[in-house]
């Protein structure tokens, strides 16, 4: 206890604490995106779900609503339909290994229940996300060159999975980092960093040349300016921003040129043509949960020949389909709908456009990784962003009087009290 007692008092007890403490977070949060596979992370996370049990339970009703309730059935659902799946061990077995996940999932409303505590996972995660692809820059560009735009997409070991997933976790650091930079924009020092770390992202993306995160990533800035800008005009002058954006990048990424690969988008449309045509041999409730399934029951049904090797349907929604059946699509549609309903309905009762910013930065961020999983299948650490905002939003369209504040005491919470 007296080894707490300290560290807590280096912390947050003195003047410098800060000189500590911010570095220290965004190491341990660099460390736990580039390794949260690993079996010290996964004893992290149950210890914040411990904790949560232990000393948070009171407050577990939060998950009780129109928000939290739809995606605790299709959760139920999953868990129940696990023994119906064309192979219940595979599914079983993926359902296991989700369980950090769904842990940490279900602790965030309880653990991170205010706006500091909110900001302040939110603010470390883009800055270690940041650390590690600022990193993989560097290496990208001493080892490829001048080359680096032509070959950076493809060139292994991946820093985080794969590049697609690497440039979708710059993107959404860039749009965290965005969202401290408003914040912070009269603290020329807090606004340098912030500014820096979102060049650091948006040059990874470019080099990265990943064609998916760059045409979300466009789409996801359109979508910020249209719910956060006031009046119908500004929104229309800020759609051509995303039409330029697109333009340019048709110029800059090569890979918008390579025909072969756009034809057929690097044959995702035999995958989703056979995906297709295997639901509908069980359209109720699937072949059951997990890629494990699919790899078995896909690889085993004679697909069209492809130099690829699919591990998933490279599209989320007829993922959800292949999985779950009709039932199950149904489900996932209930959940996304009534999560985006109540976010809009909550950012139409602000005001104030400081007030709009929070719960519009992870509507932007679920925009983001849902446009993304139209062409792709969300995975890796893109899956448990997309997971763990669910109970992001829990909060931000909680109760207000716990997000609200005075707006200096909001842009000063993250780094100096959290």
């Amino acid at each position: 206890m007296n080894c707490f007692g300290k560290l807590s008092k280096l912390l947050y007890g003195k003047p410098w604490s800060i000189l500590v403490r911010a570095p220290l977070f965004a190491l341990l949060a660099a460390l736990f995106w580039k390794f949260q596979s690993k079996a010290i992370c996964e004893v992290a996370i149950f210890a914040v779900f411990i904790y949560a049990l232990a000393a948070e339970r009171k407050r577990i009703h939060v998950w009780v609503n129109s928000l939290g309730v739809p995606f605790i059935i299709l959760l139920v659902f999953t868990v129940i339909t696990v023994p119906l799946s064309t192979s219940p061990m595979l599914s079983a077995r993926d359902l296991v290994k989700a369980l950090p996940t769904l842990a940490l999932a279900f602790a965030i409303p309880l653990v991170f229940h205010n706006r500091s505590r909110l900001e302040a996972v939110l603010f470390y995660s883009a800055v270690g996300l940041t650390a590690v692809l600022g990193y993989d820059l560097v290496r990208l560009l001493v080892k490829l060159g001048s080359g680096v735009i032509a070959k950076a997409h493809s060139f292994e070991p991946f820093i985080l999975n794969h590049s697609n997933v690497a440039s979708m976790a710059a993107g959404a650091a860039f749009f965290v980092l965005a969202y401290f930079a408003w914040q912070w924009r009269t603290d020329r020092l807090r606004l340098g960093l912030c500014l820096l770390g979102m060049a650091v992202d948006l040059a990874y993306q470019v080099v990265i040349a990943s064609r998916g995160p760059q045409v979300a990533f466009i789409g996801a800035v359109g979508t910020a300016g249209i719910l956060l800008l006031p009046g119908w005009r500004k929104k229309v002058l800020w759609v051509m921003v995303p039409v330029l954006a697109g333009g340019l990048l048709l110029i800059v990424n090569p890979r918008f040129g390579d025909k072969a690969s756009m034809r057929g988008l690097c044959d995702r449309d035999k995958v989703w043509a056979h995906t297709w045509e295997l639901t509908k041999e069980r359209p109720v409730l699937g072949y059951g949960f997990g890629k494990k399934v699919f790899e078995d029951v896909y690889h085993s049904s004679n697909p069209p020949a492809s130099p690829f090797q699919f591990h998933h349907t490279h599209e989320y929604w007829l993922f959800a389909l292949f999985q779950h059946g009709w039932t199950g699509l149904i489900l996932y549609a209930a959940a996304w709908a009534l999560l985006m309903l109540r976010l809009l309905c909550h950012l139409r009762r602000q005001i104030m456009f400081e007030a709009r910013l929070l719960p519009g930065l992870i509507a932007v961020l679920l925009v983001f990784i849902h446009l993304y999983g139209l062409a792709d299948w969300p995975d890796n650490i893109v899956q448990l962003m997309l997971i763990w905002l669910i109970p992001v939003a829990l909060v931000v369209t909680g109760r207000e009087d716990v997000l609200t504040g005075s707006q200096d005491e909001e842009r000063n919470t993250t780094i100096v009290n959290a």
